[in-house]
């Protein structure tokens, strides 16, 4: 492997290990706000449920899909992946038959 690509791997690792830190922290986080808009109750729960449901976790779920990108892209940059075109995979599948 080059150094380059060694150094981008590297980065890669580092970048990936924080946002997965960051992700389950703030996934767990969510649950507390539930618990805590359960025990409190009320309008404000439903207040509290309400932001949660529909505008933080929709942020969490996109960082957590940007995460999976770069785990895929790491994956790439390893030399891990084994990336098949789905279209003529299937199009030799057919032809074998």
């Amino acid at each position: 492997m080059s150094n380059t690509r060694k150094k981008i791997v590297s980065a890669l690792e580092w970048i990936i290990g924080i946002a997965l830190a960051c992700c389950l922290f703030l996934g767990g986080l969510g649950f507390i706000g539930f618990v805590i808009a359960f025990c409190i109750g009320g309008d404000t729960a439903a207040v509290i449920c309400e932001f949660l449901s529909k505008t933080y976790y929709v942020y969490l779920i996109k960082a957590s899909t940007i995460t999976v990108v770069l785990c895929f892209v790491l994956q790439y940059f390893n030399g891990e992946a084994k990336w098949v075109n789905p279209i003529t995979y299937w199009k030799n599948k057919k032809a074998e038959k």
